[in-house]
């Protein structure tokens, strides 16, 4: 996602509908939508979003709030790292360039084993067990 947002992708907006049709894919909201009601009639599965950790980026802000509503919507879960004031609380700091050295956007591997990792473990095991959903 950060890259639809770097790349100037539609944000499109949530539809009123369930039925994969009405979903305009051409757009990061309708290809979300898409995603999820696939999953839930192919596999009967639920479905994690997740945001990536703050940065510098309106679209990138104004994608968030669009997957937060995706999500309501079609009950789905969300690891929100950029609403997280722990994760956003190191942004600009020597913490931060340590986990985030090329881009700014994407952790290095300490990044994901040490920061977002430990956030992804505590939400996915809280809702699958229920206490998120």
């Amino acid at each position: 996602s950060t890259t639809d947002a770097s790349n100037g992708k539609p944000l499109g907006t949530l539809s009123e509908s369930t039925d994969r049709a009405d979903f305009d894919v051409t757009t990061i909201t309708g290809a979300e939508e898409y995603l999820i009601s696939y999953a839930k009639e192919r596999w009967g599965c639920d479905v994690v979003f997740y945001t990536g950790s703050y940065y510098e980026a309106p679209a990138y802000a104004e994608m968030v709030e669009g997957i937060k509503k995706v999500c309501d919507k079609w009950d789905a879960g969300l690891v929100n790292l950029w609403d997280n004031q722990e994760m956003t609380g190191i942004y600009g700091t020597d913490e931060y360039k340590e986990y985030m050295p090329m881009d700014g956007i994407h952790p290095n591997k300490d990044g994901y084993c040490k920061w977002w990792g430990p956030e992804f473990e505590k939400y996915l095991n809280e809702y699958l067990a229920g206490a998120t959903k």
